[in-house]
């Protein structure tokens, strides 16, 4: 089963041990951890703090993780809050990048849900709980692919909008230097025809004199 999300907390405390994480994301419904690693830093008030990385064996299927898949796919770092104990507390959480190719979920997700059902060595229990993961898995890449073709057809439309906007923001400047340039040609026929009275009038003057 390929591995449905893994998170880098950008600053945890020192005593939030991998038991701490794991049960953090368990208890707030998150989902299960696989691993924890810790990278350790100092801040500029020579702090010391962790940079941790956490891979997950499973998210649950829930409004919760929706939500924050949701958010992971739509901007970079993301604050999480949780509580620990009677306490409320929060990270700032990234999800990491893909760097292999994945096999196509359909033929991915089938192929192992066939290679389970064939295992012999899988009691009932364990058998549903492979299942469980596999669904899980499934439902959270196609969330995620989902949430990044809306991202990109957000995105596209946005695109089009400015365009359209540019265009009509183009037409109407063409209007009003129409406008300007149709009222500058009428004050000019209107002084071409004072200028033409003008002169009958002085022509007509200069008959009497």
């Amino acid at each position: 089963m390929s591995t449905p999300l893994t998170l880098v907390i950008k600053r945890s405390e020192i005593n939030q041990s991998e038991y701490v994480i794991k049960n953090v994301f368990k208890t707030n419904n998150i989902g299960v951890v696989k691993s924890v690693s810790f990278q350790h830093n100092r801040g500029k008030d020579d702090k010391p703090y962790y940079t941790t990385t956490v891979v997950f064996e499973y998210l649950f299927s829930n409004a919760t993780v929706n939500q924050l898949i949701t958010e992971l796919m739509s901007n970079q770092i993301v604050k999480f809050t949780f509580l620990q104990g009677s306490y409320s507390k929060y990270w700032f959480i990234q999800k990491v990048r893909e760097t292999t190719t994945t096999t196509t979920i359909n033929n991915d997700d089938d192929t192992t849900v066939k290679n389970v059902s064939n295992n012999n060595n899988l009691s009932d229990k364990e058998y549903i709980l492979e299942l469980e993961k596999k669904v899980n898995s499934l439902t959270t890449q196609l969330l995620m692919e989902q949430t990044l073709r809306e991202k990109n057809e957000r995105s596209q439309m946005g695109r089009e909008y400015d365009d359209m906007r540019a265009h009509i923001n183009s037409l109407e400047q063409q209007r009003i230097i129409e406008e300007q340039q149709n009222t500058i040609n009428a004050l000019n026929n209107d002084l071409q025809i004072a200028l033409d009275t003008s002169e009958i009038y002085l022509r007509q003057l200069e008959s009497l004199v």
